[in-house]
């Protein structure tokens, strides 16, 4: 087989994309696909790659995972919602919501039916999404969905907001008419380049970039993103994120972050941490129009009374979980890692308290401990997904993109990857 590495070289310089979070065999298969169109060798099509900025989008285009579904993270969208909500009250002002890596359109679909339901005018709701797909614009645009395309979409949600055409079901005007969308490249400077927008969802886009192309699109997204708005993320780009001067906002499991003045080194993760950093069964903390956020506010109140340095008092080992979630979030890692510490032996092995641990131990820059909880996270849990994108993100530090690709495919529930 000839090398591909002429082309992936390209791809990371030239279009920040990292090919070890792609995938080996998926670039392979894209190049040689693309490549034949033309009827060159790698080398050759290496050359057409570097040359030409069409195709290096077409190819680009082709290897991202293109995977969305509608209201995804459904947290992200009660949370939208509750955000969204004081704000349409309290000004004449339009909502914009930006969306980059759009996909075939569902994310965009499902918060302009959030931000209607919570309350946002038709008229002064406006949503721009791009994605660097023709295709998968084209597929935006025509809203239209059947099939596996419709999961996550409540049949509730489906007779109220699309109409049903020809054994599928398509969005109603009043809806396609809410978001519009472009072919665009999120490492353009010219973006979207008319801010400032409420709400940027960039989900899933940054595990696929170089460090320096992550620093970019973040750089665009601050400059677009008014101060007091919105950030989401994917599950494994919170810690990204932090690095970039975001800091974690509401609701855990809606992975959403809020513009920092000016970070400070606390809050700051090493961004080479591109961890999911919300284990999954660990309550949420506050936030507004969330039930029980009164106490769960009252627990991360509790965390941040404790002292630094001091060793945490001994809590129940649910309790000690949550206050070690809320310790990591503020940056005192030291204190997490005690924290998470004191639940594992408190309780019961916990598949999600390793993983926690080895996400505090990386940003700590303990790499070993790291090591040795992920391994007893994914013994006790080998479907742990959480834990399975962190280690596919650790075999492909390690130079072992063979394996980070089977760790991707089983977090991706594709089985192992051959």
């Amino acid at each position: 087989m000839v090398s591909r590495s002429s082309v992936t070289r390209v791809l990371e310089r030239r279009a920040g994309l990292e090919a070890g979070a792609v995938g080996e065999a998926a670039v392979a298969a894209a190049v040689d696909a693309r490549r034949r169109r033309f009827g060159e060798s790698v080398d050759a099509y290496a050359a057409r790659v570097e040359d030409d900025a069409a195709e290096r989008t077409r190819l680009v285009a082709d290897l991202l995972v293109h995977e969305t579904s509608f209201f995804r993270y459904p947290a992200s969208f009660d949370v939208l919602a509750a955000f969204l909500a004081p704000r349409a009250a309290a000004s004449a002002a339009p909502v914009r919501i930006l969306h980059l890596a759009c996909s075939t359109g569902q994310e965009p679909l499902s918060a302009a039916m959030a931000a209607l339901e919570a309350g946002v005018p038709e008229a002064r709701l406006a949503i721009d999404a791009v994605d660097v797909s023709a295709e998968a614009v084209a597929h935006a645009r025509a809203a239209r969905y059947e099939g596996g395309a419709l999961r996550g979409l409540s049949i509730e949600r489906r007779e109220r907001w699309f109409a049903h055409d020809a054994g599928g079901w398509r969005a109603l005007p009043v809806l396609r008419d809410r978001v519009r969308y472009a072919v665009g490249d999120a490492l353009e400077p010219d973006l979207a380049a008319a801010g400032a927008y409420d709400v940027v969802f960039c989900r899933n886009l940054l595990v696929y970039l170089t460090a320096s192309a992550r620093d970019r699109v973040l750089g665009h997204v601050r400059r677009l993103l008014r101060a007091d708005g919105r950030l989401f993320v994917g599950h494994a780009e919170v810690l990204v994120a932090r690095g970039a001067g975001f800091v974690p906002a509401d609701h855990e499991g809606a992975f959403s972050c809020a513009p920092a003045a000016v970070p400070s080194p606390a809050e700051v993760a090493p961004a080479a941490v591109v961890a999911p950093p919300r284990p999954r069964g660990v309550a949420p903390r506050g936030a507004v129009g969330v039930p029980g956020a009164k106490a769960r506010s009252a627990a991360s109140a509790r965390a941040s009374r404790t002292p630094a340095g001091r060793p945490p008092s001994a809590a129940p080992a649910g309790e000690a979980l949550s206050l070690a979630r809320a310790a990591a979030d503020a940056g005192r890692l030291d204190e997490a890692r005690a924290r998470v510490e004191e639940a594992l032996r408190r309780g019961p092995p916990s598949a999600d308290a390793y993983h926690l641990l080895a996400v505090v131990c990386r940003a700590a820059g303990a790499s070993r401990p790291a090591e040795e909880a992920l391994k007893r996270a994914l013994y006790l849990d080998p479907g742990h997904r959480d834990a399975l994108w962190l280690a596919a993100l650790a075999a492909t530090e390690r130079g072992d993109r063979a394996g980070a690709e089977r760790l991707r495919a089983r977090a991706a529930g594709r089985g192992e990857a051959r």
